[in-house]
């Protein structure tokens, strides 16, 4: 069901010591920060909140890595797109950058006009795939730790009964 990384990652979250709800809303919170286009800023702002929320880290950490080369691709240009559709911007303003002139003034002035769009974008994104992931989320490490614990229950009490 899950690949090799998939499965550290879940073992991750399932091994963590903390309530099911702190686990998933910590793993939700690192998949909104992890979706932000503040690339290179991620990781420090997910150790910022975790340390400031009292947060566990392990779980926002690995939250964060739903940004990684493969789906900076799909995830920013989503979010540029949906932001600028909804703002009601040219939703061409990429295709116009030029980027061989990177540090002159006029790419300044094309950047701002895709900053809004995609933070705009990144919100309404972000909350809505860290809102599926909590469930999600909980809903794993719930089922996982029923599992284990009625395992553990029963290996503890052969036979299903209870020591008299």
């Amino acid at each position: 069901m899950f690949s090799g990384r998939g499965k550290k990652i879940l073992k991750t979250l399932l091994g963590l010591n903390d309530t099911v709800h702190r686990t998933a809303l910590a793993f939700a919170l690192g998949i909104f920060i992890g979706l932000s286009p503040l690339l290179g800023l991620q990781t420090l702002l997910a150790l910022f909140i975790a340390f400031a929320f009292k947060l566990n880290r392990a779980a926002v950490l690995v939250g964060t890595l739903v940004n990684n080369p493969w789906t900076i691709p799909l995830i920013y240009p989503a979010e540029f797109l949906l932001g600028a559709s909804l703002l009601g911007s040219p939703g061409h303003a990429l295709s116009g950058l030029k980027w061989g002139s990177f540090l002159s003034l006029s790419v300044l002035e094309q950047i701002k006009s895709i900053l809004l769009p995609i933070f705009f974008g990144y919100i309404l994104v972000g909350i809505g795939i860290a809102i599926g992931a909590y469930f999600v989320t909980f809903r794993l490490i719930f089922s996982y730790r029923q599992k284990a614990s009625l395992t553990e229950s029963s290996t503890q009490h052969p036979g299903g009964g209870h020591p008299l």
